[in-house]
Parts: structure tokens; sequence; C-alpha cells
């Protein structure tokens, strides 16, 4: 590893056009930075929860700056927000979703914005226009906030009585698509029957050509 990016304390990545995402252990080398100016990138829409990857044990990071880029979310795990000392959110288009509460509040990275940088939220309609600090979202469930990966659901964690429902939801469905099918296919051959009959036999037709033939022959050839 190069020495210079170990002993690197401050790092300025700004007005990149080309810039659209910061990918899994961008920052990994930097194992000494303290100051990240990551700013006015106008196509920056994504950072990985790994950016950091290998620095949250032994962060050193007091000041991070993500002001003005085209963010709308960030991982709850991106860094630990609580061991900043200075944190810039301004400038971005905010969904004010439970991760960002989570990050501003739980965490307590709402605590780092400078007072006259406090950023706003762009979405949900509800929230439009107000302060990341004043948001609460009541329907938010617990907050997580250690860096353990979710847990991701298995078969195998299932309880019995969700696999007999789901298995007796997809056999309701198969056996009434079932009775449709054969609905179907007993009443169209019936209908044409019907029809056929209909017309070979109708009293109106046979009167009708009979009286024309009686026609025919009273005027003659």
């Amino acid at each position: 590893m190069s020495a210079g990016l170990t002993n690197l304390k401050e790092l300025e990545v700004s007005e990149n056009d080309y810039l659209e995402e910061v990918k899994r252990s961008t920052f990994s080398p930097l194992t000494s930075l303290r100051v990240l100016h990551l700013c006015h990138n106008q196509k920056l829409r994504y950072i990985s929860h790994n950016a950091f990857r290998g620095l949250k044990q032994n962060w050193s990071l007091k000041e991070v700056y993500l002001n003005n880029n085209d963010l709308s979310e960030l991982p709850t795990d991106l860094m630990p927000w609580s061991k900043l000392d200075t944190l810039g959110f301004s400038g971005n288009s905010w969904l004010c979703n439970c991760d960002l509460v989570n990050i501003v509040t739980e965490q307590g990275a709402g605590k780092k914005f400078k007072p006259d940088e406090i950023p706003m939220c762009i979405a949900p309609m509800k929230w439009a226009g107000a302060t990341l600090t004043s948001v609460t979202l009541d329907y938010c469930p617990n907050f997580d906030t250690t860096f353990v990966p979710k847990k991701k659901i298995s078969f195998k964690d299932l309880k019995p009585k969700h696999i007999l429902w789901s298995i007796f939801g997809v056999a309701m469905v198969v056996l009434f698509g079932m009775i449709i099918g054969l609905l179907r296919r007993e009443g169209q051959p019936r209908e044409l029957g019907a029809s056929e009959s209909h017309s070979r036999h109708s009293p109106i037709t046979s009167t009708n050509h009979i009286s024309h033939t009686l026609e025919q022959l009273v005027r003659g050839p």
C-alpha cells in the first residue's frame, strides 16, 4: 500500500462531472484520513455502504462534507455517524425515509450539521421543505444502529404454519383455474349445438321457403 495514501489527512473530490457513484472500498486505503470533501458532483447519486470498508473499527474521520451532489438516500451503516465532529448534507435531493431518519436522529448525525446548513427534505410530499432534523416517522420500525448486515430470510426461517398456508393458497388457485377451464369447455359445445339445431328446425325459416316456392308456381315461368 502506498505510504502517501495511508498518511493522507484531507481529501477533496469536487466538481467532477463524471462521478456517478462511490464504489466499495473506495476509501479503505485512507487509514489516517480526517477530512473528506465530496461536494459539487452533480451526477453523484450513490455511495456504497462499504465505501469505508475496514475503517469503521478504527475510525479517524472527523469532518465529512457531502454537500451539493445528487444524493437522495444513504446507507444507514455507511459510517459511524456519531464519531464525526462536522457533517455536511445540504444541497441534495433528500428522500426523508426511515433510513435517513435513522441516520439523523438515532445515530446522531443531525447534531453534526452546521446551524446555517441544515439540509431539507424534497420528498415525500408530506415533508417537502422540512428540515431533516424535524422529521419524525412514527411508522418506522425499531432502528438497528449496528453495522451487522441484515439477515436474509431463508426457507428454514419460515414456520410450519406459514408453509402450510402457502401450499393451501397455491392449491386453491390451481383448483379454481381448473374449475373455470372445465366450465368453459362444457359451455361452448352446448351453445354451438343449440345454434345449429335452431337453424335447422326453425319454423320461420321453413315457412318462408314454402311461401316463396308457392309464389313462383302461381306466377309461372
